[in-house]
């Protein structure tokens, strides 16, 4: 599912990213994060690489596969999501931070970085 990202179809990057949530493999995270922040890279029909913005549905899956992943810079991704102009993206966020840390600062990013910086276990 790690190398179906990087496919041009969205369905399937979809799909992939959507696996990941369920079977989470550590391979994934730079891949889930790349997709997540986007504009990505993919390979085109061709097989040309070609870049091009995620699409929303990508990018939430994403958000979602990243919550089992515990570690500051997933979170800092994270993080950097809550205020994207994508709701969705900004929701989905929000609810893997929650997931990982069990706390909610809802949208504030400054709260969120600031339990990070502080807290001595923030995952729990």
């Amino acid at each position: 599912a790690v190398n179906d990202l990087d496919y041009a179809p969205p369905l399937l990057r979809l799909e992939a990213a959507k696996a990941l949530a369920n079977v989470p493999d550590a391979k994934a995270v730079g891949p889930l994060t790349r997709h997540l922040t986007g504009p990505i890279q993919v390979r085109g029909a061709d097989g040309r690489p070609e870049v091009q913005p995620e699409t929303p549905d990508v990018r939430v899956a994403c958000a979602d596969a990243l919550r089992n992943f515990p570690n500051k810079d997933v979170a800092s991704s994270l993080i950097e999501m809550l205020n994207e102009k994508e709701f969705e993206v900004s929701w989905q966020a929000r609810q893997s931070l929650i997931l990982m840390t069990g706390h909610d600062y809802r949208y504030d990013q400054g709260q969120w970085r600031d339990y990070l910086n502080k807290a001595d276990k923030p995952f729990g």
